[in-house]
């Protein structure tokens, strides 16, 4: 047997990498845990055994090779360097008594593969840890690792870099990947799933450059166990975040958004397929700046996309080529005004271009609230079997709008004004001439 452990390591000594998909060499030097005392399926915590396995091995810049089987501990210490490897699903480590299972602070490299993460719901009473707590790592990769039952929150990194890739999360009590002040990080291909009150949150304590990518990802059964308006219960949430990309994810059942920027700039929200959101499927809001929402599918929600709070800085938008279907008006708590059932809402600098909205209960597309709109361009969408097909506030202090060569087609009126609450009864679609000044309309097709 041990002659089969030193043929193994030379033949990692020779290849000198990783495997596919991880962007930088492997150490030449490979361990197998049981050289370090580190046995498989033993009954009792191996805590201390797995903390001296893994300073040992940062000295030696080696990587660890966990045997299949079951390790039980906690509270283990990741020191400045750690190179942990297993078999997927065939190596467990099961949380015994405190979070996190595995921290670190200020570390150069942290790289885990292959490794199943069990925290079999333990914890202590600090809503703010994770099972899995990184912070001011320099490197992080995380490959084909599963965290589940995570008292709270599954993975947390403050401050890293790095990628997350091919992860399974699910079954947290609060948050499945919670990264804050994050360095540019590569959230790609994972699954997270079945989480109390968030998928993937991104967030800064102050305004500022993030640079996160999240690319196809599958979020999906995103609860809001903590109630409230829209903090909890996010596929994935951005927060005082800079030059974020979200693309081509599939984001399912979240209990209110399936994305939501919340006080974001510079960021992109393209190509992704959201289903059966409990309120706004996609929420530009508060003090957003320079959203580009662009050739999304959206179907099932109280609301499809919004890109409004004009009345705190919000606004700048590029909303275009998305699909928006079946907005049904019923949300998780009873708004105040402009209420649910909206396909489109937007209020200042924005144009809303070559989408297709059907069926809701609300209007097609709605323009500002009150004072709050200005500077909209809407061109060349396609509207069916709305209640109201676009809404214009028409409210004291609304500024311009340009609606021009969309089709509509709508059950209750084309193109209304409404002044906050009140809608009129002209339906300016058919009588343009009845347009108020700040409304430019042209080339529409009504019915």
């Amino acid at each position: 047997m041990k002659k089969n452990f030193i043929d193994r390591r030379q033949f990692l000594i020779q290849a000198g990498t990783y495997a596919a998909g991880l962007s930088f060499a492997r150490p030449a030097l490979a361990r197998d845990a049981r050289e370090y005392g580190v046995l498989p399926n033993r009954r009792e915590d191996q805590s201390r055994a797995f903390q001296r396995m893994i300073d040992r091995a940062a000295k030696q810049r080696a990587k660890i090779y966990l045997p299949n089987g079951t390790y039980a501990i906690s509270g283990v210490q990741l020191p400045d360097f750690v190179d942990l490897a297993g078999d997927g699903d065939h190596v467990t480590l099961v949380n015994t008594t405190r979070n996190p299972l595995l921290n670190s602070r200020g570390g150069s490299t942290a790289l885990l593969e292959n490794i199943l993460i069990d925290g079999v719901h333990l914890g202590g009473e600090d809503s703010n840890s994770a099972l899995i707590d990184l912070r001011q790592v320099t490197r992080v990769e995380l490959k084909g690792i599963t965290i589940r039952r995570a008292r709270y929150d599954a993975l947390r990194l403050e401050r890293c870099s790095g990628s997350i890739i091919q992860c399974n999360i699910s079954d947290s009590g609060r948050f499945g990947l919670y990264a804050i002040e994050s360095k540019a990080l590569n959230i790609s291909h994972n699954t997270v799933e079945d989480c109390a009150d968030g998928g993937i949150i991104i967030h800064r304590y102050e305004q500022g450059y993030d640079g996160s990518r999240m690319r196809n990802n599958i979020v999906r059964r995103i609860s809001a166990v903590r109630g409230g308006t829209g903090q909890w219960g996010n596929g994935i949430n951005i927060f005082k975040t800079d030059d974020v990309e979200i693309t081509d994810n599939t984001i399912e059942d979240c209990a209110f958004s399936a994305m939501r920027a919340n006080t974001a700039r510079n960021f992109k929200m393209n190509n992704n397929t959201c289903l059966r959101s409990g309120e706004m499927a996609i929420f530009a809001e508060f003090g957003f700046r320079n959203a580009e929402i662009k050739d999304n599918i959206v179907i099932g929600a109280a609301s499809g996309i919004s890109a409004t709070n004009a009345n705190v800085g919000g606004g700048g938008a590029i909303i275009t080529g998305n699909i928006v279907k079946d907005m049904n008006a019923i949300g998780p708590y009873k708004p105040q005004a402009p209420y649910f059932g909206q396909g489109i809402s937007a209020e200042a600098d924005a144009l809303v271009a070559q989408n297709t909205i059907e069926n809701t209960a609300g209007y097609g597309i709605n323009l500002g609230w009150g004072p709050y709109l200005r500077n909209v361009d809407v061109v060349g969408n396609t509207i069916k079997n709305a209640k109201i097909g676009i809404g214009i506030s028409a409210a004291k202090g609304a500024g311009p709008v340009s609606i021009k060569g969309n089709q509509i087609n709508a059950r209750e009126g084309n193109i209304r004004t409404h002044e906050w609450d009140k809608i009129s009864t002209t339906d300016i679609g058919l009588k343009p001439d009845q347009a108020p000044k700040h409304i430019t309309l042209e080339g529409n097709i009504i019915g």
